[in-house]
């Protein structure tokens, strides 16, 4: 460890660091998909976009996906009562924006048997805090698939199904590629806010396939006569961590190995950028600070499993703030118990 002599400067420089880095942090893609009308549709209220907040949050940011389907025949039309119902066409890689509105890569291909639109008769059982969501919804009298793709290839992901439909046997099945068993809602009825098991379902750490396709089926639920699916939200997520429960790949996850025995109580440690560890303890190598001021350091070498002393007796670092400069140098703020000295370690010169 040596004395620093100047800290101004490199403070500075690190806090400027820290805030670019905080500033440029990626936000993970939320991925929000309404399935609506085609605007150009004459019918009063058969076609109104959501903007606002799903099951899967992401504050600030209520961009969705309109997906304006085109009609064919008209199957009913009870509007503004009841609603309207059409045939529609399969649709093919529509892409895909995220909540912020920028594009992702990712594309959807759907189908269903027709398209609804409820009317102002049914609005409410509708989830009150969604009803632009809830109201338009595809309906299928059989298994179809909706699928996602254009994502990162076996990357995990979390999916909120939405489907809702306008009154109590309105249930649907969700089945998910790679994901064992379904879901189902229930479609209760009844003024309510959106609610798990309603009128959505979630699923956790869903795998995109080895192109960076899922596939959602949604099929009749129990009771019902028909599957509505009203949207979807997809947000990629980091890794479920392999846990003692699971076939756990060594050379993939990593695994324990034996207890070293560390010279002294490591109160703080730094990697290195040669990936040594940099650790240090106090003016005790077990115990709480006493005596005068020192501190006890040494550097790992993991390769050799090798430890080498570089003590400090320039100031007591116990509970120092530390920091790893962009050239390398390991910086220890303060210490015990007010001392407001810095130290800063060289990896190349130990």
């Amino acid at each position: 460890m040596k004395k620093l002599t100047s800290m101004h400067s490199s403070f500075v420089g690190l806090m400027l660091g820290v805030v670019l880095l905080a500033a440029g942090a990626a936000r993970a893609d939320l991925i929000n998909v309404d399935f609506q009308f085609d605007p150009s549709d004459p019918t009063p209220n058969s076609s109104i976009a959501f903007s606002g907040q799903g099951a899967i949050v992401d504050p600030g940011y209520n961009v969705w996906n309109s997906l304006n389907v085109a009609v064919g025949a008209v199957l009913f039309d009870d509007q503004p009562n009841v609603g309207i119902a059409a045939t529609i066409a399969a649709q093919s890689s529509i892409p895909l924006v995220d909540s912020t509105g920028a594009a992702t890569g990712a594309h959807i291909t759907f189908g269903a048997t027709h398209i609804f639109s409820a009317g102002n008769g049914n609005l409410a059982n509708f989830a009150s805090d969604a009803r632009d969501l809830m109201r338009e919804y595809l309906v299928a009298s059989q298994p179809t698939q909706v699928v996602i793709g254009g994502l990162t290839p076996n990357g995990s992901y979390q999916l909120a199904l939405y489907g809702g439909g306008d009154f109590a046997v309105r249930t649907t099945t969700f089945t998910v590629s790679g994901v064992a068993g379904s879901k189902s809602t229930t479609g209760t009825p009844g003024p309510h806010v959106l609610t798990l098991g309603t009128d959505y379902v979630l699923f956790d750490d869903v795998a995109a396939d080895g192109s960076g396709t899922i596939i959602v089926t949604y099929a009749v639920g129990p009771g019902n006569d028909e599957a509505n699916f009203n949207g979807l939200q997809i947000k990629e997520v980091p890794s479920t961590p392999c846990t003692v429960t699971q076939n756990c790949v060594q050379s993939v996850m990593g695994s324990w190995g034996p207890v070293i025995q560390w010279p002294e109580i490591a109160i703080s440690a730094a990697i290195m950028p040669d990936g040594r560890v940099l650790s240090w303890s106090s003016t005790e190598t077990g115990g709480f600070p006493s005596g005068p001021t020192f501190t006890h350091a040494s550097v790992f070498d993991p390769v050799s499993e090798t430890f080498i002393s570089v003590d400090s007796n320039f100031h007591d670092m116990f509970c120092a703030g530390v920091a790893t400069l962009e050239n390398g140098t390991i910086v220890a703020a303060g210490g015990n118990p007010s001392d407001r000295r810095t130290s800063t370690f060289n990896p190349a010169t130990n």
